[in-house]
């Protein structure tokens, strides 16, 4: 019983690798035809620069072994330049970040600018004030000095 099913499992086994392989051959055969000989120009030229062979003149397995490289190839490209958008994407974030952190900066710089104005101006208002009220002040004791000698001047007059 063991033995027949394990018989099963195996054949079972070599026939899904079977159709694993024909699978390519299938996809293949419904892209460029039957024979593999139903290729784009781009292409026709490119296997004649490889194999330094006429495409008419090939055989199945050679166009095959080609278009078997040619999407494994095309595979790989595609990779590389998901890869190079991903690395250019990522640099133009990069960037766009660090433009970000200079503006903040710069933002953070004139704030701190503005700040140490405003300080500055209070500190000169505050300083003006003071003058001002010391200028009052020396202008109440000038007048009250003035008063005082306008009346002593008055007082021996009156005396008289």
């Amino acid at each position: 019983m063991v033995k027949y099913l394990l018989n099963i499992l195996v054949v079972f086994l070599m026939l899904s690798s079977f159709c694993l392989a024909d699978s390519d051959d299938t996809r293949l055969q419904q892209e460029y035809g039957p024979n593999l000989t139903k290729a784009p120009f781009f292409l026709r030229f490119s296997f004649q620069n490889e194999y330094q062979k006429d495409w008419a003149a090939s055989s199945y397995d050679e166009r095959k072994s080609f278009f078997i490289k040619y999407e494994k190839d095309l595979i790989a490209q595609q990779k590389q330049e998901k890869a190079e958008a991903s690395a250019q994407a990522q640099q133009e974030k990069e960037l766009l970040e660090q433009q970000k952190a200079e503006e903040r900066q710069e933002k953070e710089r004139l704030k701190e600018e503005q700040a140490e104005e405003k300080a500055e101006q209070k500190a000169e208002a505050e300083r003006q004030k003071d003058f001002n009220q010391t200028v009052q002040g020396e202008q109440k004791q000038l007048e009250q000095l003035q008063q005082q000698e306008w009346e002593s001047q008055r007082q021996p007059q009156g005396n008289i």
